[in-house]
């Protein structure tokens, strides 16, 4: 009872105070009936915030759980496709500084440049040994490494050397005569000059000891002559000297000629490394 007096007071306040909020509030109410039966809508009123994050924000998040595709860094390292790539690298390399040279050359008259090959030689003489060395030991290894490699794909286009364990032996292989031939073009003139003197000095030497055995030989056999000459075969003794004498004169000459072959093999060696150096 003494809450209903409460609730009749307090809407007889609003009446009297706020007339126009209470008749507002008695039409908007539904009648006990209608709530029963459910013919009223009924209203709730909620706060909302805006939401001012990024939407693709939570999409980058799970492509970060995502399973990662197959790349490089999880295989093993393997000689095939090291000289695979490297092999397509030493051919871009090789073309594309022949078609920067081959383009600067053309332009070299305009912009005033100076590549002649006389100035390019005296450039690179200028330098000293280690640079020499180092600068053609880097320009011959993509060379003879692309060199190699070509042939090892012309042997696999004829249907050889295609196994898993021939593929890695003839890459290893490639390899190694690479850089030993890179090794032997970065030092070219001085072995050329030292194969050269090694050559001519082994030459000399043989052409030196046939002379000489053959003059032994034919000392031995005038000593035997002067020996047999009471006995009668002094015709036969001569006929065999001369014979001696000839190959004498022959060895002679085939140390001459031999020995100039060797100085011509040194002018022409000499000239040819002095030309790439």
């Amino acid at each position: 009872m003494i809450s209903q007096k409460v609730a009749q007071q307090s809407l007889r306040r609003l009446a009297v105070q706020q007339p126009y909020a209470m008749r507002w509030s008695m039409m908007n109410a539904a009648s006990p009936a209608a709530i029963a039966l459910g013919r009223t809508v009924q209203r709730r009123h909620a706060a909302t915030s805006a939401n001012t994050e990024d939407p693709t924000k939570i999409l980058a998040k799970q492509r970060l759980n995502r399973p990662v595709s197959p790349h490089l860094t999880i295989y093993r390292p393997q000689i095939t496709w090291y000289a695979s790539g490297f092999n397509r690298i030493t051919g871009l390399a090789l073309s594309g500084s022949m078609y920067l040279f081959a383009t600067a050359y053309l332009a070299a008259p305009l912009f005033g440049w100076h590549l002649e090959s006389a100035s390019l030689a005296a450039a690179f003489a200028a330098l000293p040994i280690a640079a020499k060395v180092l600068l053609k030991g880097t320009l011959a290894f993509p060379f003879t490494f692309h060199c190699m490699n070509g042939v090892r794909h012309l042997v696999w286009d004829m249907g050889r050397g295609i196994t898993n364990q021939q593929v890695i032996k003839s890459g290893w292989t490639v390899v190694g005569l690479s850089a030993l031939s890179a090794v032997v073009l970065a030092f070219l003139k001085c072995i050329g000059a030292m194969v050269s003197f090694v050559f001519s000095m082994l030459v000399t030497f043989v052409a030196q000891m046939r002379h000489g055995k053959r003059a032994t030989e034919f000392l031995k056999r005038g000593v035997h002559w002067e020996r047999s000459d009471s006995l009668g075969y002094r015709d036969g003794q001569i006929e065999e000297l001369e014979g001696l004498r000839l190959a004498n004169e022959q060895s002679a000459y085939a140390t001459g000629v031999i020995q100039s072959v060797t100085a011509s093999f040194q002018i022409a060696s000499g000239t040819f490394y002095v030309g790439l150096v």
